[in-house]
């Protein structure tokens, strides 16, 4: 019967010249097939063509076997179980009009679709057999998550919440769907580990028991509402270093330092809190928090394990790591004085020119004067030239703020080192950079007193 229905179908596709097809079914209704489905089955092969026929007929003209396939021939039905009512396509109104030299017979009273039809079948006629929708539920019988209320934020532990045994029931099995799942069909469900879940971020959850007990089976749903998780907060960007001026590094030098930057918080649920905490960069295991001015850093050497990191009381955020950076000893000028003043005579250098935009120097005066104690300072000043420039210099000592100044063709900056004491003093890192919309012609920071 089948290969007989697939024939005329296919002798169908071959008469067909316009672009919608009528099938008069045995209601009387006229299923109007779009082009849609001639394009979809352009190489008109049977089982196409076949297929998508049937799925424009509808369902009551359609009986579902149990088991078929396309390639095995259907049995006879006899008289006794070959339907007379509910034919797909009826004697009386054949989809090709017999010809006055036969061509094969009408198509019988009833068809079957075959096997890889079955894909039509909805999902939900399989939920019951899953036991993940809600059939025959025990009468008193009550049952939720371990969580209460209609939402709740990720990373909490989830389980059922304790339920008795009823009378003359033996046991209950937990069973629940997520979102990774159909929620609206029921379709998949899974028994619920008897550790229970971790809620993950932006999920819906919905539970259900099933009782055994002594009238047979009783599935309930303990939540008809899902049990919904806030979108989990996590960081975005990609992390990368940075000089004082903006330029990206890989290297970098102990006085001088590397800012860690470009990871922020995403949080639209306000997980982590109203006000978003800020990204905080961390070493050494996590125990340590990288300088935030960059540096200056107290050891030289390589740092790999540099992560962004967000301190999220109600979740835990996956920190994002830092690409390498190497840390060489010391800064790009030394500047030494030795006695009981300032001067190009107790000092190797009372200036320092500047090579580049982002330079640092390191200071150590031994100094002897008891009677003399002044606050040494240093100030940089640059000529800058072009068609009105915006020019300015920023000095920042060790892991002090900076201190900036803008103007247009001079710019100078002041700013307090330390006050002396006798013996050895030391300022590691004077870091000093510059930024110009004309040219520099130089960048000269000096020693001073006061």
């Amino acid at each position: 019967m089948q290969k007989k229905l697939k024939s005329l179908l296919i002798a169908a596709s071959s008469i067909v010249a316009a672009t919608l097809v009528f099938i008069a079914c045995g209601s009387g209704q006229i299923i109007e097939i779009a082009d849609s489905v001639w394009d979809e089955t352009k190489d008109h092969s049977e089982i196409n063509l076949y297929s998508s026929v049937l799925a424009y007929l509808p369902s009551s003209e359609v009986q579902l076997p149990s088991s078929s396939s396309v390639d095995e021939p259907p049995q006879p039905l006899s008289s006794a179980n070959q339907p007379s009512s509910s034919a797909v396509i009826p004697q009386s109104s054949a989809v090709i009009p017999q010809s006055s030299t036969g061509g094969g017979e009408p198509p019988p009273s009833s068809a079957v679709v075959p096997k890889s039809s079955s894909s039509n079948v909805p999902k939900s006629s399989a939920a019951a057999a899953s036991g993940c929708k809600e059939s025959s539920p025990k009468s008193g019988f009550t049952c939720g998550w371990s969580i209460s209320g209609s939402s709740t934020t990720p990373g909490k532990p989830l389980t059922h919440a304790n339920a008795a045994t009823p009378s003359g029931c033996s046991s209950i099995a937990w069973k629940y769907v997520d979102d990774n799942d159909d929620l609206t069909l029921l379709y998949d469900c899974r028994a619920l580990p008897e550790a229970g879940l971790t809620t993950e971020g932006s999920k819906k959850y919905l539970l259900f028991a099933e009782l055994t007990c002594d009238d047979g089976k009783h599935t309930t749903a303990c939540n008809k509402t899902p049990l919904s998780t806030l979108r989990a907060p996590g960081l975005t960007g990609t992390c990368e270093w940075k000089k004082s001026n903006g330029d990206k590094v890989t290297e970098t030098t102990t006085a001088r330092g590397a800012i860690p930057g470009g990871v922020s918080l995403v949080d639209n649920d306000k997980v982590c809190g109203t006000t978003a905490p800020s990204v905080v960069y961390k070493y050494d295991g996590g125990t340590k928090t990288w300088p935030k001015e960059g540096g200056p850093i107290p050891e030289a050497k390589t740092y790999t394990d540099v992560q962004a990191t967000v301190a999220c009381p109600a979740f835990d955020v996956v920190p994002t790591t830092c690409p390498a950076l190497t840390v060489k000893g010391g800064a790009d000028y030394q500047m030494t004085c030795t006695g009981g003043q300032i001067s190009a005579t107790t000092c190797n250098k009372v200036e320092q020119k500047l090579k580049s935009s982002d330079e640092c120097i390191d200071l150590e005066i031994n100094w002897d004067n008891a009677n003399y104690l002044p606050t040494i300072t240093m100030t940089c000043e640059g000529q800058f030239t072009g068609n009105n420039p915006t020019s300015s210099i920023s000095v920042k000592v060790g892991t002090k703020p900076s201190v900036s100044a803008s103007k247009d063709y001079y710019v100078s900056v002041s700013t307090d080192l330390l006050k002396l004491k006798v013996g050895t003093n030391e300022v590691l890192g004077i870091c000093v950079s510059y930024t110009t919309t004309g040219s520099a012609t130089g960048v000269t920071c000096k020693l001073g007193n006061k």
